[in-house]
């Protein structure tokens, strides 16, 4: 993650729930951080959820790093897609 004073906070994440194509949740075990992402199918689009827990003050405010796992997540789902 890069935080928007461009800082940088390197993390690795392990998922422990993946319930295809509703859920899912991931934890970050230096941090502490759990988050739980849901999708649900509004009209033609998908409306995406954030919710997270344990997250430490300083990266309150920090939207840096999930508009990278956002992209990451695009990639992914393209893969899906086109595979």
């Amino acid at each position: 993650m890069v935080a928007s004073d461009g800082a940088e906070y390197p993390n690795r994440g392990e998922y422990v729930e993946f319930d295809k194509p509703s859920r899912i949740v991931f934890t970050e075990p230096y941090t502490g951080i759990t988050a739980t992402i849901t999708f649900a199918v509004v009209g033609d689009k998908t409306e995406v959820t954030i919710h997270q827990v344990g997250v430490p003050e300083r990266f309150l405010g920090s939207e840096a790093g999930f508009a990278a796992t956002f992209d990451k997540l695009e990639a992914l789902l393209d893969r899906w897609i086109d595979g």
